[in-house]
């Protein structure tokens, strides 16, 4: 028979709602600065040739016809007449009159190459037979595509029996009874959208070789409001996607990062403030519910993205990371950029696009994880 084990989740509600709430640095913006190349097409003259400041080249032709003499001899008797024609001498000059003209120098702004990525279209296959629906409505792309096989079949599995809220499943491959947390916790860690889980409660199966062989999870919101919340989530990320600017990858990374400080409050009192719905719909979020919905806009305009985990000055804190053209990861703490007091339009910069070496400075620790290999932001 089967063996029940129910997992207390005091220790796991108090990892993830302790810290996060390190003040943001008032610090305003860098400002930014277009160069404007100007173009001036120079004249075109023609000067006459005595003021010409090239030269002039004078060149004269003379033809000169000789002088023909002819002479007619006509013997009569004492009569001798002489006859002389003569041609006149004909000079012809020729001047030629050099033009110069001057080619105007063409300045052409080479048109920056902005290298933004598609948006990614909505994920309709399967993977053995699993809808990766959840996968695309989560922004999990990245860490999919890293993880192996056996490890896909359990987190398709978990992830559609949560996106359809069915509270038992079974596991493709039982998971040792020391290592079910960190799988869970796993899936938590990379769950952006869906608000209706309750993480830290939950029942699983073991067999006698102390493998896990199914899970149950309990929803706080029943089948009807759990698709009216994922539906204004995934509209909401449409919407901000379409909106964003398409003028360079930095810019279209800023716009979101913008968006969440402008539009969150910092708040532990909303309806779901560890998810992204905390974030863009109910606009109250903890860092986990920023970091989420950053993800998701990024994910979703076709950017390699993965949230980080790790240690602040005040405990477990939330960040992310993002990938440029040039192949390099680069660190965003939105919450952290947000600013406090009574300055609701500023957003701060100090955590944007960042190295790891800066982050550090008062990020203490990473967590890495056993399913795939976090990056790094050098």
């Amino acid at each position: 028979m089967d063996k029940k084990r129910i997992l207390i989740s005091a220790v796991l509600a108090a990892v993830i709602f302790t810290g996060c709430e390190h003040p943001a640095k008032n610090n305003m913006p860098k400002p930014e600065t277009d160069a404007t190349v100007s173009q001036t097409m120079p004249s075109v003259e023609t000067t006459p040739a005595p003021e010409a400041d090239t030269t002039t080249a004078s060149v004269t032709v003379a033809t000169t016809s000789p002088t023909t003499v002819t002479t007619v001899t006509t013997t009569v008797p004492t009569t001798v007449t002489t006859v002389t024609t003569t041609l006149p001498t004909t000079v012809t000059t020729v001047t030629t009159t050099t033009v110069a003209t001057t080619v105007p120098t063409t300045v052409t702004k080479e048109t920056e190459k902005t290298n933004v990525p598609p948006v990614r279209q909505k994920i309709t296959g399967r993977w053995n037979g699993i809808s990766l629906t959840p996968i695309y409505e989560n922004g999990m792309e990245f860490v999919w595509n890293q993880l192996s096989d056996d490890v896909k079949d359990n987190v398709a599995v978990m992830m559609n029996a949560m996106r359809n809220l069915k509270p038992k499943f079974a596991l493709k491959h039982p998971i040792k009874e020391d290592e079910i947390w960190q799988f869970v916790h796993f899936v938590h860690d990379y769950l952006c959208g869906y608000t209706h889980v309750d993480y830290y409660d939950y029942t699983y199966w073991y067999d006698e070789n102390n493998y896990v062989t199914d899970l149950e999870f309990v929803y706080t919101a029943d089948a009807k409001e759990a698709k009216e919340m994922n539906e204004a989530v995934q509209n909401k990320v449409d919407e901000i996607v379409a909106s964003a600017p398409d003028t360079s990858e930095r810019d279209r990374i800023k716009y979101f990062h913008d968006y969440i400080v402008k539009n969150c409050t910092y708040s532990y009192n909303g309806k779901s403030v560890d998810t992204a719905y905390g974030a863009l719909i109910d606009g109250k979020a903890i860092c986990q519910g920023y970091a989420h919905a950053l993800q998701m806009l990024l994910s979703r305009a076709g950017f390699d993205a993965v949230p980080a985990m790790g240690d602040s000055d005040d405990g477990y804190h939330k960040w992310n990371y993002v990938k440029l053209s040039d192949g390099k990861w680069y660190v965003i703490d939105a919450t952290w950029d947000d600013p406090t007091g009574d300055e609701p339009d500023y957003v701060g910069y100090d955590y944007f696009m960042i190295t790891d070496e800066q982050v550090e400075k008062d990020h203490s620790h990473r967590y890495g994880s056993r399913y795939f290999t976090v990056p790094t932001a050098e």
